[in-house]
């Protein structure tokens, strides 16, 4: 709605209390999957683990640390001294 002043200014609109609505951008249609292909990634990926589940591929003790190595026995007493 606009409303004319009576003084000769210009038209003022005025303010409604109605939400002006958003325009929101379309949505990107999805692209669907090559059915075939799917099923072929699905057959590598169940190949593999089942390698892996076999056993096949273990990682190699490559750690930063040994936790199988056993820590030599210390005397409690020169604990005691040494502090």
């Amino acid at each position: 709605m606009m409303r004319s002043a009576s003084s000769g200014t210009a038209d003022i609109p005025l303010r409604s209390n109605e939400k002006r609505s958003k325009r929101r951008a379309a949505p990107k249609p999805r692209r669907k999957n090559d059915a075939a292909l799917v099923a072929k990634a699905r057959e590598l990926r169940d190949r593999w683990l089942e390698r892996v589940n076999s056993g096949e591929y273990l990682p190699q003790a490559s750690g930063k640390y040994d936790l199988r190595r056993c820590l030599p026995a210390v005397n409690q007493q020169q604990l005691l001294d040494a502090a």
